[in-house]
């Protein structure tokens, strides 16, 4: 038995010797294509709002967009007015049961404000009412009536192009910057 351990202990030594040698030799094999000459140019790209009759010049091309604005702006102020109708609704319904309608959008104030007994209920019913239909409105608005825009490319604009080259040199690489 012990003559196997010696055996084994012998070929791992000899195996692991062999190893760098057979890796340096494989490293020393492996050959890299030459990068491409140039990637593609990008050229610089802009943007123009568009009104109906504007001529579109050869290469440009117009866009629809939304109206992020509108749809940030309505999100914004219906869900900070909904939230906390909604936690106040949650909160003050273990008092009063008609409180629990505020997590109902837009409507549930009023709703709840019809089964109040206060007769202020109305005012900040309807205030808050108002604000999360506005919230609302500016939200589908930005959708509904989208904006358009013309857009120009720097092959149609003649303006500046840039283009990156990868390059190799003896003692490295970099990268070789164009502009035209």
């Amino acid at each position: 038995m012990a003559r196997g351990v010696v055996a084994s202990v012998l070929a791992l030594t000899v195996l692991s010797a062999a190893a760098p040698r057979a890796f340096a030799q494989a490293a020393a094999t492996v050959t890299y294509g030459a990068p491409p000459a140039a990637y593609p140019t990008y050229g610089m790209r802009r943007e123009v709002p568009y009104e109906d009759g504007i001529q579109v010049p050869m290469g440009a091309y117009v866009e629809t967009r939304p109206r992020v604005g509108l749809i940030v702006a309505g999100s914004i102020v219906f869900g900070v007015v909904y939230l906390l109708t909604a936690l106040v609704g949650v909160a003050a319904s273990s008092t009063d049961a008609s409180y629990g309608l505020l997590v109902v959008p837009v409507v549930g104030p009023l709703i709840a404000a019809a089964g109040a007994d206060e007769d202020d209920a109305w005012g900040a019913a309807s205030l808050v009412t108002g604000i999360q239909a506005l919230g609302v409105t500016l939200f589908v608005l930005g959708f509904v009536v989208p904006r358009r825009v013309l857009v120009i490319t720097a092959e149609d604009d003649s303006g500046p192009t840039i283009a990156i080259t990868p390059m190799a040199v003896p003692d490295g690489a970099g990268l070789s910057l164009r502009i035209f």
